[in-house]
């Protein structure tokens, strides 16, 4: 692990990112929230996985990242965002706050199967199959 943290070092208090490390980790998250809140088990590999820092994000990107997605297409009755959409706004999902400033996420049946995740309010992510 101490090879691999030195190795990974660009400059004295930058690190290189493992892409392939990262996204995994995200689609794990990303594959339980879409079966927890749309019921919609995702085995097969997203068609998108994007991450980056929300500080990296232009103001236009950052919009786009934060507003909730609206679709004609309901999630799964019975489902958890079936019963949110219900009771909150019909078409729109909305962001899941698991522990303020620290884990937030939205799952969606926009244009498909749409997982957006924040962590730190500091690392966005974005997958989505189709």
């Amino acid at each position: 692990m101490r090879e691999r943290i030195r190795k990974s070092m660009v400059g004295e208090q930058a690190f290189a990112v493992e892409h392939d490390r990262v996204s995994r980790v995200i689609v794990k998250l990303a594959r339980g929230h879409a079966l927890f809140e749309l019921n919609e088990p995702r085995w097969e590999e997203p068609d998108r996985v994007q991450f980056a820092t929300l500080q990296t994000l232009t103001s236009d990107a950052r919009r786009i990242f934060e507003e909730l997605p609206v679709s004609d297409i309901w999630p799964e009755v019975g489902s958890r965002a079936m019963q949110r959409i219900v009771d909150d706004q019909p078409g729109a999902s909305a962001w899941i706050n698991v522990q303020t400033g620290l884990y937030r996420y939205l799952a969606s049946v926009a244009g498909g199967t749409l997982v957006r995740l924040v962590i730190r309010e500091y690392l966005a992510c974005e997958i989505a199959w189709s």
